[in-house]
């Protein structure tokens, strides 16, 4: 974007040169014929416009100096225009990647804390045998697979958190896309 600037900046800066060398009818002033030359074919050059100098005076001047401002800023929205074609286009890319991340996050987050519903499920049907088993044998086994239910409902949770977090996490990153975007 700089390079733009920079370059329609020298572009104004000619065109504000010319001016100060011409006077209001495009009559050159004395001393600054090949100067103005050079100005003339910079400009026409860099434009894409033609400029014609007769006898020492830029034809049709006035309306010269509004078709030379014209172009510059419709060239100048151009060269902005392309340059950020590629940003757009990634932006564009980066969006719908991040609708299908948060989308995925949160099939995600149902799933494990569905497992983690049937986990403490399994882990109060455990509990329920234990408070009515009467055997020791069947007491110790019961232990065991509350044990085991403990952790699998642990680790479910620590992972249902885990896809929480990714689910609220790619969301932010989305809301930030779209919001810092303003193209979108």
């Amino acid at each position: 974007m700089g390079k733009i600037s920079a370059e329609y900046t020298n572009t104004q800066a000619l065109a504000d040169e010319l001016s100060t060398i011409v006077d209001e009818n495009g009559k050159i002033k004395k001393g600054y014929e090949d100067r103005a030359n050079v100005i003339v074919g910079l400009l026409s050059n860099a434009l894409g416009i033609e400029i014609d100098v007769t006898d020492g005076v830029i034809q049709k001047y006035g309306e010269l100096k509004q078709t030379i401002n014209e172009v510059i800023q419709t060239k100048k929205a151009e060269a902005i225009q392309s340059a950020m074609e590629d940003s757009y286009t990634d932006a564009i890319k980066n969006q719908t990647q991040a609708y299908q991340d948060y989308a995925q996050a949160q099939k995600d987050v149902e799933k494990t804390s569905k497992e983690l519903k049937e986990a403490q499920e399994r882990q109060q049907e455990i509990q329920n045998k234990i408070d009515t088993s009467t055997s020791r044998a069947a007491f110790v086994t019961y232990g065991r697979e509350l044990q085991n239910a403990k952790k699998r409902c642990r680790s479910t949770g620590r992972k249902t958190e885990r896809s929480e977090k990714n689910a609220k996490g790619v969301g932010k990153y989305l809301y930030w896309i779209c919001d810092n975007d303003p193209k979108l």
